[in-house]
């Protein structure tokens, strides 16, 4: 797969638009489907797996190339046609190249090698810049700070029911919907301790936790936002504190789940798997440690 000569992108402009439009989809399917190929490909080979019998000349440095020559071909067409991409799950791809180019700067210390590494951070920031607004220095930055094997981040959730049976919710202030109380689970944090602090910052409520609800994945998408993220919820009892909104919400209350119109990304399963437990006479103890 190569690169788009000037001459054939013309050429697109000579067609219906619909047929247009057509073409590019076709092009871009195909090339993300290469794309997360050569990805599999990369990831394994820096997670020290085993890899396939492969023809003369490939390998590690030859699958970047082509990664990258791939991510050029879909900016040329994406910047010629001003088309969105036809693929929802293109944020899930993105995820997938920008941790891969991380993870390789660093545990990669050829020189050559790292600059192919620098190259695929650079255009998975820049495809993320198609759709969301910072700045794409800004976003390299926060991606290349981070470290290490990359891995989804890490949050914690807590589910509040009152006896009627009403879940308690936080409108957020960013205007992305109404959500359980939750954030990020913080360095040397159990989930358990963090979804209890959550609740005290958010809610001004002390809580105990009794049950343990389940494990969600959200992944990256338009939507969801950049990255990969694993929610562990829980579920809780008030044994303390004053109701009180913090500065990162717009307001707090209880709600019956049926009549919640905006949900925060994933929040309407974290509160409804609650709910079910939160019904159900066998407990699970939720273990953190």
């Amino acid at each position: 797969m190569t690169k788009f000569d000037p001459d054939d992108l013309k050429k697109l402009f000579d067609v219906p638009p619909e047929t247009r439009l057509a073409i590019f989809r076709a092009e871009a399917l195909t090339s993300m489907t290469a794309c997360r190929g050569y990805a599999d490909l990369i990831k394994m080979n820096l997670e020290g797996k085993s890899l396939p019998n492969l023809p003369e000349g490939q390998g590690p440095t030859k699958w970047i190339d082509q990664l990258i020559l791939i991510l050029d071909r879909l900016e040329q067409l994406f910047d010629a046609l001003h088309a969105p991409y036809p693929d929802p799950d293109v944020f899930t791809m993105l995820d997938e190249i920008q941790a891969i180019a991380r993870t390789g700067l660093n545990f990669t210390s050829g020189q050559y090698d790292r600059e192919r590494y620098e190259r695929l951070l650079q255009l998975s920031v820049h495809h993320y810049s198609k759709f969301i607004k910072p700045l794409d220095d800004t976003m390299k930055l926060r991606f290349a700070e981070e470290a290490g094997y990359i891995t989804p981040k890490v949050g914690a959730d807590a589910a509040i029911f009152n006896e009627k049976g009403e879940i308690l919710l936080m409108e957020r202030a960013d205007g992305s919907g109404w959500c359980l109380p939750c954030g990020w689970v913080e360095a040397n944090e159990r989930p358990i301790d963090a979804a209890i602090r959550e609740v005290r910052e958010e809610t001004g409520l002390e809580v105990e936790v009794t049950q343990f609800v389940g494990v969600f994945t959200r992944k990256a998408s338009a939507k969801n936002g950049p990255h990969t993220m694993v929610a562990v919820v829980h579920l809780c009892k008030i044994v303390g504190g004053e109701l009180q909104l913090s500065h990162e919400g717009s307001d707090l209350r209880y709600w019956p789940l049926d009549e919640v119109e905006h949900w925060h990304p994933n929040h309407d399963k974290y509160a409804h798997a609650a709910h079910k437990m939160w019904q159900s006479e066998t407990l699970l103890p939720a273990i953190s440690d």
